[in-house]
């Protein structure tokens, strides 16, 4: 079995999402050291398409975030993530023009409707 990390931190994912922008994999999971605060530190990483964020400290919360990433594999298994933060997961993205992804959502997943 793996042993948990406590040595890589929020920290460390600041580090590695300043640093490491072609990044397409990353492996996170057993290290309790990474809470939600990371989530928006991932969002850098822009060209990541699997994460594993498995037995970490993160929540719902951190679903948001993660829903501005064009994930193929995403690990939650034995984190706090619940029904909430699923959902907020398998909304569709919205493109607006000129091609760029918006986190703003109104009911239902839709985009905002313009005034």
């Amino acid at each position: 079995s793996k042993a948990q990390s406590h040595f890589i931190t929020d920290r460390s994912v600041h580090t590695i999402a300043s640093s490491c922008l072609l990044l397409e994999d990353l492996s996170l999971g057993w290290c309790a050291g990474i809470t939600d605060h990371a989530a928006p530190l991932l969002r850098r990483l822009t060209r990541l398409r699997a994460l594993d964020l498995s037995m970490t400290a993160v929540t719902s919360d951190a679903c948001r975030h993660l829903a501005a990433l064009y994930l193929a594999r995403l690990d939650l298994a034995a984190t706090r993530v619940c029904d909430v933060g699923v959902r907020l997961l398998s909304r569709p993205p919205v493109t607006v023009a000129g091609g760029r992804r918006s986190p703003r959502r109104g009911a239902g997943g839709r985009a905002p409707e313009a005034p």
